[in-house]
């Protein structure tokens, strides 16, 4: 499998034997570093739209994208890809085919390890790329290459409460009555979770709280969350 490389223009991938130009707009990703597939060490920029020139004029036709993220993006990027086809076809000429595949975060990252062909990978969490540069796939010092240490954006934790919100829930401190029940993803394996967890940890450590109020606090609201009983021991 080729090594990983991230970056904004994009690199080159072998793949079937055929060499592809892969590119990704600045808003093509919306959460974490977008990894793409290249065959060799990323140069500059300049070198790489000089290969993109060279490779649209050789092959013309087609180019087809694999894009690997985690479940929550489908939305956006169901509205994202057929404005970046446009865009890519009126700057370039060229047809795109982007394909996807959508999963859990760190489901999509076992399967990049475990050899899903992917040109572009968009993940929940930094933890989840940095398991695949322990793989090989990616170079060190990732974060690095982007702005931002490569978070595109920043998220925010909104409760949904039943309609018409009977129980009066309005803050974090709701979350730990004996009259509701909280649903969420597993942290062990969801990274939208995880980013809830921290949520929930904020709440009390940046309201004054320390780290053993914070760690009762999240043991009480997790004992509120019937999906996961695991937890609840």
């Amino acid at each position: 499998m080729p090594q990983l490389s991230p970056g904004i223009f994009g690199a080159l991938q072998q793949h079937s034997n055929k060499t592809f130009a892969l590119f990704a707009a600045a808003g093509f990703g919306i959460s974490l570093a977008i990894p793409v597939f290249a065959a060799s060490t990323v140069g500059s920029s300049n070198a790489l739209v000089a290969q993109k020139n060279q490779l649209i004029a050789q092959r013309g036709g087609k180019v087809e994208i694999t894009l690997v993220s985690y479940a929550v993006t489908k939305a956006a990027y169901d509205k994202i890809i057929p404005d970046f086809k446009a865009q890519w076809k009126k700057q370039t000429g060229q047809d795109v085919e982007i394909k996807t595949s959508y999963g859990g975060s760190g489901t999509q990252t076992r399967a990049v390890i475990d050899g899903l062909q992917a040109d572009v990978v968009n993940l929940a969490l930094g933890l989840d790329v940095n398991r695949i540069q322990q793989s090989g796939l990616i170079q060190s010092g990732w974060e690095k290459r982007l702005p931002n240490n490569g978070i595109v954006t920043r998220s925010a934790i909104a409760f949904e409460t039943r309609e018409g919100n009977p129980k009066r829930i309005q803050d974090w401190k709701d979350l730990t009555r004996k009259d509701v029940k909280v649903i969420t993803a597993n942290p062990k394996t969801s990274g939208v979770a995880r980013w809830n967890f921290l949520g929930l940890w904020g709440s009390v450590i940046r309201t004054g709280g320390n780290l053993d109020a914070a760690k009762q606090y999240i043991t009480q609201v997790y004992r509120n969350v019937p999906v996961l009983p695991i937890i609840r021991t």
